[in-house]
């Protein structure tokens, strides 16, 4: 276990593999809930913060007392599990840099209205998520990438859908 904390709120969490939590999911959707239906339990709270909601692909290690002594804490896959260690700027840029060479090049069509650009929004969404299962899937160490992108979209789709943007 690796102690990690989210740098938006400050709660401390343990650094898990994606296959530790993947088989805490299993074990979870085994468990029959009380009207005899399967439990849906999913990867989504082990890629972000318990208390705040950020991404966990933005913690960082955390220091001695940050968390008090007895305390619980919940597991969290983060990128950098594997490297053991948070990725250095320079790191990160280059795997970014990487990324970009392999994105295709394509044209785009108009969003002529909010109801468009929300249907859009919702389909990006989707397509996304797809991605992040099939990436999931096949034990992709960049996973996260696609995790960050799918909560930057959520959190468009939140403000389209709730009026806070209006167009």
């Amino acid at each position: 276990m690796i102690p990690v904390k989210c740098p938006n709120c400050g709660w401390v969490h343990a650094a898990i593999s994606m296959e530790e939590a993947r088989a805490a999911v299993d074990v979870a959707n085994e468990y029959p809930a009380a009207e005899g239906t399967p439990r849906r339990a999913t990867l989504s709270p082990y890629l972000r913060c318990f208390r705040c909601g950020r991404s966990s692909s933005q913690f960082v290690l955390a220091q001695p007392g940050d968390a008090p002594t007895g305390s619980t804490i919940q597991g969290v896959t983060v990128p950098w599990y594997e490297h053991g260690k948070p990725y250095t700027e320079e790191e990160l840029r280059q795997l970014r840099r990487s990324d970009l060479d392999k994105l295709p090049r394509i044209g785009t069509s108009p969003i002529g209205s909010h109801a468009a650009l929300v249907r859009r929004t919702e389909d990006i969404a989707l397509a996304v998520g797809d991605l992040l299962t099939d990436s999931e899937a096949k034990g992709d160490p960049n996973w996260w990438r696609l995790a960050d992108v799918l909560d930057d979209v959520m959190d468009v789709l939140d403000a389209l859908s709730s009026g806070k943007v209006v167009l």
